[in-house]
């Protein structure tokens, strides 16, 4: 079983700023936040950190958290120094972030947020496989245009 947060930057106004709350991060995650240099991925990094520990709160897990990543980029959650025993997928677009967390031991757990619209045909070409792409032609052929 998983549960899932989404997060809106409106929700909190220095999110929108890209800016973290007084006291929000952890010491560790504030070095990280300090080496973000652009603006838009400051923004991203914060809705997924925001939606994680909102989410990991909901779970029975309040107080300081940290969301760091492993050295494959994976996200994982510590509170007082001991990581948590949960799997976690964070995801962010626009002003929207997405967390994701399973429980279960062993369980692996992705997520994605992403936008309903039209993409280019090669995007299909180059990260799709061969059966894929035929489906996503079939599908497109067989759209009603009103």
């Amino acid at each position: 079983m998983f549960r899932h947060l989404l997060v809106h930057a409106s929700e909190h106004p220095s999110l929108t700023l890209g800016q973290a709350p007084p006291a929000w991060l952890s010491p560790a995650e504030q070095k990280i936040f300090a080496g973000l240099v652009f603006a838009q991925r400051r923004h991203k990094w914060l809705l997924g950190r925001w939606a994680s520990k909102r989410l990991l709160t909901e779970m029975g897990w309040g107080g300081e958290l940290s969301i760091l990543n492993d050295q494959t980029g994976w996200p994982y959650a510590l509170k007082a120094g001991k990581r948590l025993p949960v799997c976690l997928s964070i995801s962010h677009r626009g002003d929207w972030g997405l967390a994701a967390a399973a429980r279960a031991p062993g369980v692996l757990l992705g997520a994605d947020l992403e936008t309903v619209e039209d993409r280019d045909a090669a995007l299909v070409r180059q990260f799709f496989s061969e059966a894929e792409a035929k489906r996503v032609d079939r599908l497109a052929n067989s759209r009603v245009i009103s």
